[in-house]
């Protein structure tokens, strides 16, 4: 960046070629290489704040009424309630569908002391739609087009989007947990500090982002590794603190596995739909040993960010449509790169071949932002017909990151030929 907002830009490079890229090379041997302009600062040149307003615009206008409800939603009376039943010297996990680690619980009773209940449930659902907020910016912000044209789309998908309007359904915080946890990934190097500290206590909230820290502490760089440790340090910090309400906690985690509710975006349901057993713990060390092998490859930040959003929502044993949200920057990149690849593309067979990679991009996004319908679909059907519709949403954002991959390799190819 040469100055805020501003990208500098080859003098023999057009903006068009050089600014909507992903990437400039994709190296066998040195890994991924992302610009810093689009993702080590986390949004586009032309776009900035702008588009998390946009987004929040759209978002209000769209789910004012679970936004701004006066009664608790079907998640936050199961907050509220474990809250409440700490503050009393009750167990929170007295209610099976209270499944969060004691530091939450802790962190959650004290705030509901202090604020009350309309003042907690206020702020939970201003901080969750920041979060969802920051991710829509993440993804927009690869697509082409002008300020104007992103706050658009920006505020289109968070009006749109069904896998939003149901987190706010719901009250469910996975997207803020989710977020505090990978959006970190993009300037850990800079503010180790800070990025370990958020995500240590992200994933002892909820550990929807567990395993962005074995992502993280694998990564190339010093302060990379630093923020790894801090995080760790925090983590474990916050467990020791409340370390007596682990066994109530654990013990409510193996009574509810037992009857985790079917359709989840997950290979360990698709594994049981197929009649294989995929113990979660596998699952989890399996996603991270190959998510710290694939960070080594990655040069920067924004590369890191790309990795996570994929990696935490595919190590985890339930994942609903909320959880994908994760993927949002994932989806934005590989949208972005297609339709750069039609504008940009020769024409004839190229071209049409370009535009048919947009149109099937375009329809694995589609089916993560209505992964409920597809999950609703699929009741009723034959094993194996439910795990083929479950796993489009469950595979999609590896086979988008993937396509990236291979697309800019294929362009370091080209070049060097």
């Amino acid at each position: 960046l040469n100055g805020p907002g501003r990208e500098t830009v080859p003098p023999s490079t057009s903006p068009s070629q050089n600014g909507w890229h992903l990437a400039r090379h994709l190296a066998r041997q040195s890994g991924w290489h992302l610009p810093e302009g689009r993702l080590q600062s986390g949004w586009h040149p032309a776009g900035g704040w702008w588009l998390v307003v946009a987004a929040v615009v759209g978002m209000v206008l769209a789910h004012h009424a679970s936004l701004f409800a006066r009664a608790p939603l079907f998640d936050e009376r199961i907050y509220l309630g474990a809250f409440a039943r700490c503050l009393a010297g009750g167990s929170a996990w007295a209610d099976p569908w209270f499944l969060y680690p004691p530091p939450f619980a802790a962190a959650g009773a004290g705030l509901l002391r202090l604020f009350g209940e309309i003042g907690l449930l206020a702020l939970l659902r201003a901080l969750n739609l920041a979060a969802v907020a920051l991710l829509v910016a993440r993804g927009v912000a690869f697509l082409p087009g002008g300020r104007w044209t992103r706050c658009l789309a920006a505020a289109a998908v968070g009006a749109l989007s069904p896998a939003i309007g149901d987190a706010f359904a719901f009250g469910n915080l996975s997207p803020l947990f989710g977020a505090l946890a990978l959006l970190p990934l993009a300037w850990a190097s800079r503010a180790p500090v800070v990025a370990g500290g958020l995500l240590g206590a992200a994933i002892v909230a909820k550990p929807t982002g567990a395993v962005l820290l074995p992502l993280l502490a694998a990564a190339r760089g010093r302060l990379r590794r630093r923020a790894a440790l801090v995080a760790a340090a925090v983590a474990t910090l916050l467990l020791a603190v409340t370390a007596r309400e682990l066994p109530d906690f654990f013990a409510a985690v193996a009574r509810t596995a037992v009857g985790v509710s079917r359709g989840s975006f997950s290979p360990v349901e698709i594994a049981r739909l197929l009649g294989l057993r995929l113990p979660p713990f596998l699952l989890f060390a399996v996603v991270a040993l190959a998510a710290a092998a694939a960070a080594r490859r990655v040069r920067d930040g924004g590369g890191l960010l790309l990795l996570g959003a994929v990696a935490a929502p595919l190590s985890l044993p339930l994942v609903w449509s909320h959880t994908l949200l994760l993927t949002l920057p994932v989806q934005g990149a590989a949208l972005g790169a297609a339709l750069d690849d039609v504008r940009n593309t020769a024409p004839g067979t190229s071209r049409r071949r370009a535009g048919l990679t947009l149109a099937a991009l375009l329809t694995v996004c589609l089916a993560l932002h209505t992964a409920y319908g597809l999950a609703g679909g699929a009741a009723g059907l034959a094993p194996p017909l439910q795990a083929l519709l479950l796993a489009l949403p469950t595979f999609s954002p590896l086979a988008l990151l993937l396509w990236l991959a291979g697309r800019l390799r294929h362009r370091e190819d080209d070049r060097a030929a």
